[in-house]
């Protein structure tokens, strides 16, 4: 099968200088449609810097030596900016802070729509409840349409966790980027959300860039 995204000698440095500490030496990897490529590493490897070099989203200082990112065949560092908007909606990313990654004063649903109409402006309020809704019910989050209107300090570690999937997925991303998902989660909470992630590249086609400490 065909690579849907591509990193070929992918470098990072801390700095543009010459003796920059280089974070990622010469990382490649390729992920194909539906499949999950897991990257598993001790705490501060480099792991978080290959998850963002991967679909352009570096930061200073950070600073790309060399490589290349194909999507779908085309260079993402080589776009254009609108090019680059289409490409957000096509590919998600879910962090490993689920409690601070929401406005606390505003419900979770309300927050998930208003991403979901940003970037996909044709899309009427009633389908984008509808949506969410169906997806908060898939990754199960028991009482779905009554916790779209709770807000995050109303949700357990694990649903904000899951219902930052949903967030990520709303836009029917052909990418997931889950970086340290299961970090702030106990084993058991943790171990359905892999599970969760499995059945959602089968359901949905989403490739998935599993990024986990060691």
């Amino acid at each position: 099968m065909a690579a849907l995204l591509e990193l070929r000698n992918m470098t990072v440095a801390l700095g543009r200088s010459e003796t920059a500490k280089v974070i990622l030496d010469d990382v490649s990897f390729s992920l194909a449609p539906k499949e999950i490529v897991g990257v598993v590493g001790a705490s501060a490897s480099g792991k978080t810097v290959l998850s963002r070099a991967a679909v352009n989203w570096l930061e200073p200082p950070l600073t790309r030596r060399s490589g290349t990112v194909l999507f779908e065949g085309r260079d993402i560092y080589a776009m254009k900016e609108a090019d680059m908007r289409a490409l957000r909606q096509r590919v998600s990313y879910v962090g490993s802070n689920p409690m601070g990654a929401l406005d606390p004063t505003l419900p979770v649903g309300a927050q998930i729509v208003e991403k979901m109409r940003a970037v996909m402006p044709d899309v009427s309020r009633r389908q984008a409840d509808d949506r969410v809704i169906a997806l908060l019910d898939a990754v199960r989050i028991p009482s779905a349409r009554s916790r779209f209107h709770d807000y995050p300090s109303q949700f357990s570690g694990g649903m904000m966790q899951r219902a930052l999937i949903v967030d990520a997925l709303v836009t029917n991303p052909a990418v997931l980027v889950a970086d340290n998902v299961t970090q702030p989660l106990d084993v058991t909470v943790a171990a359905q959300v892999i599970r969760l992630i499995k059945e959602l590249t089968d359901q949905f086609d989403t490739a998935v860039l599993f990024i986990s400490s060691s």
